[in-house]
């Protein structure tokens, strides 16, 4: 529970200075209730009472101390959190602004060059420079797209059973080799916004996009959860690589343990920023992907009549 702003904003010499007021008062206060309490007469005992208040303000110079000490170190977390949110926005805004104006220079000169030469190790080359500069672009569209998320700006509701819908028709239609097998209730209301969107469609494209789906086909299906419902996406592959998932779980990448993308990260900052979150199971085939976001009770139980009951081999997810 968080305290009053009046009290937050004391200063370790104000808090020190009020417990030894109140540490003074409270002594003899207290002794003579407890006469009262017992029909015994008070006598204050000069003794006793200089004892008490010896020990009440040696305690108030130890409560200063370590009060000052923790203001120190807050203040100085605050400066730091302040320089690198600083950084980041300025890391943002070049990243978004003038990496993205000069990959896309380079990505229609490499789309140019490919076009006018003939077959060759230029041709070849120029298809290197072309793809890896869509996917850098792609990068700089999705922070663009989880800097802009803003769920407390918007606290309507949407099915997600409406969002994996649209996303399966999608993958339907531009990959209608693949077999999805989808095991939906009629409506699973959540409390989000159309990003959700972005959340399940990169988790599909990304089993797309390592191969996995495309060969074993996937699962998908939406169940409630202890917040509300969750997407649960799964194929037989060879699932995600260990080395993608642990950075996503510990919520830090090392120069030893990093993601491959910012695919799943994106996924992961999606769910949070709406109250929900990714996890990851195993499978005898491969890795399942959770998608979870909470929901108001009134839907929550509308959405538990209306589950469909359908039990579904759960095989194994992709990697990013």
């Amino acid at each position: 529970m968080a305290l009053p702003e009046p009290i937050r904003s004391l200063s370790p010499l104000r808090i020190a200075i009020a417990y030894l007021l109140f540490g003074i008062i409270w002594i003899p206060v207290t002794d003579a209730a407890l006469a009262a309490l017992t029909g015994a007469t008070y006598a204050p005992a000069p003794g006793a009472l200089l004892k008490g208040w010896v020990f009440v303000l040696f305690s108030a110079l130890l409560i200063y101390l370590l009060s000052a000490a923790h203001r120190r170190q807050i203040q100085s977390t605050q400066a730091r959190l302040s320089a690198s949110n600083q950084q980041l926005q300025v890391l943002q805004r070049v990243f978004r602004h003038n990496v993205r104006n000069t990959l896309n220079v380079i990505e229609g000169h490499a789309r140019e060059l490919y076009e006018r030469t003939g077959s060759g190790q230029m041709k070849r080359q120029s298809a290197i420079i072309h793809t890896q500069s869509e996917s850098l672009v792609s990068i700089c569209e999705k922070l663009k797209l989880i800097e802009d998320v803003d769920p407390s700006a918007n606290s309507d509701s949407t099915d997600l059973v409406s969002i994996v819908e649209a996303n399966v028709a999608r993958v339907r239609h531009t990959h209608p080799e693949i077999e999805i097998e989808t095991s939906l209730p009629e409506s699973a209301w959540i409390v989000g916004d159309e990003v959700i969107h972005r959340a399940v469609g990169e988790v599909l494209d990304n089993a797309i996009e390592h191969g996995e789906a495309v060969e074993n086909g996937m699962t998908i299906k939406i169940e409630p959860s202890s917040i509300g419902f969750q997407v649960v996406v799964a194929d037989s592959g060879p699932g995600i690589p260990a080395g993608e998932i642990e950075p996503i779980l510990a919520g830090e990448e090392t120069a030893l343990t990093h993601a491959s993308s910012i695919g799943l990260w994106l996924v992961k900052w999606i769910c949070e920023r709406h109250g929900g979150s990714l996890s990851f199971d195993d499978a005898e085939e491969g890795t399942v992907t959770i998608l979870e976001f909470p929901t108001d009770a009134e839907s929550r139980v509308v959405g538990m009549t209306q589950q469909v009951s359908a039990e579904a081999t759960v095989p194994k997810l992709l990697q990013d």
